[in-house]
């Protein structure tokens, strides 16, 4: 696992794997040194949450395949130690099954061209990867979204579908503090994620509402942060830019969001738009991989890729019709209710892992 903070797939792997604690499992986990809030040390065995950590210090840029040359040989010399062990592909993996007879690995998604246009040059790397998943001797593969699994299934690939969920306790309907019309995205600022897209909207919206209430809000942290600010900066667009918000800051923030707007181009399974819908929130979104699988016409609106003038027009017909905002809204927490949720992403993991000793 390459760290547990960086993004969705670090997310999801400690969200199922916590609750698995509760349920007898001892983990062990390998991390980037982006887990060092709770192992400020560093390349030593840490706890939190029931789950051991072993952070691995490197400074390369993401992706950082650094971190998994170290992970490897960490991996050999522990692999005794552990009944199963689970390589977590963002975007490559350890390879475990070439020294442990118990591997699983999960899929977050498939790329094809598209991993040189998130990664530049080294996305060769994981698009060379996907060809050889059926020559990789693990006991089982996840995927994690449906259409991740009929992509590996076009690649000759069975998986076990573990979908990614929110935690719905937390992450639930609230009262909005303010009338104003709030729209938010949360996102890895880096490329890929349409942030370019996102501030081009905001700017068109504001020129269309001028005097009313209508603000935006981008969350994350990532590469793209500085360049963003100066531009929201330049343009003087009514967006607010955070970062390192905590779980509870950030279910309030959904709760104060009128609609959800995502911009990305390819998810393996949208995190932050299911806390969005666990909060009631009706969601915009290109209609890539990952986001059509959580997004549907009872939900909110998809959009074809990079169509920014339907986007605007999907906006201001949510903005327009606040019935219709209730009504995507809480038809999109009742399906995280009824698909989506850490409890039940943890149950199939925890069979997933005893199918090894079958």
């Amino acid at each position: 696992m390459r760290c547990v903070w960086g993004g969705g797939a670090s997310r999801r792997f400690w969200e199922i794997h916590k609750r698995l604690v509760k349920k007898g499992y001892d983990i062990t986990m390998l991390g980037s040194s982006t887990i060092s809030k709770y192992n400020p040390e560093g390349n030593s065995l840490s706890e939190h949450e029931g789950i051991k950590i072993y952070s691995i210090e490197t400074k390369l840029p993401f992706p950082d395949y650094l971190f998994y040359i170290k992970a490897i040989a960490i991996i050999k010399s522990i692999h005794k130690d552990f009944d199963v062990i689970h390589d977590d592909f963002s975007p490559t993996g350890c390879y475990s099954f070439l020294w442990h007879d118990r591997c699983i690995a999960t899929i977050h998604e498939t790329f094809g061209g598209y991993a040189l246009n998130k990664y530049g040059m080294a996305g060769l790397i994981p698009l060379l990867n996907e060809r050889f998943y059926r020559r990789m001797d693990y006991k089982g593969f996840i995927s994690c979204a449906p259409s991740v699994r009929n992509n590996l299934r076009n690649l000759g690939i069975d998986s076990i579908l573990i979908p990614g969920g929110a935690d719905t306790e937390s992450f639930k309907p609230g009262r909005k503090d303010n009338d104003d019309i709030v729209i938010t995205m949360v996102s890895r600022l880096s490329k890929g994620k349409g942030l370019d897209l996102f501030i081009e909207i905001a700017r068109s919206l504001a020129s269309k509402y001028q005097g009313k209430d209508i603000r935006f809000m981008l969350i994350g942290n990532g590469s793209m942060m500085p360049p963003l600010q100066r531009r929201i900066n330049r343009l003087r667009l009514n967006i607010e830019l955070a970062s390192r918000v905590s779980d509870k800051e950030l279910a309030k923030i959904l709760q104060d969001t009128s609609i959800y707007l995502h911009t990305s181009l390819q998810e393996g399974f949208g995190l932050s738009i299911c806390e969005a819908m666990a909060c009631g929130l009706p969601v915009v979104a290109f209609d890539v991989l990952g986001v059509r699988d959580l997004v549907n016409s009872k939900t909110g609106i998809l959009i074809p890729p990079v169509n920014i003038k339907r986007v605007i027009d999907a906006l201001q017909r949510l903005i327009e019709d606040e019935d219709l905002r209730r009504k995507l809204g809480r038809n999109a927490r009742d399906l995280v209710l009824e698909r989506y949720t850490w409890e039940k992403s943890s149950a199939l993991m925890d069979k997933a892992y005893k199918s090894l000793f079958d």
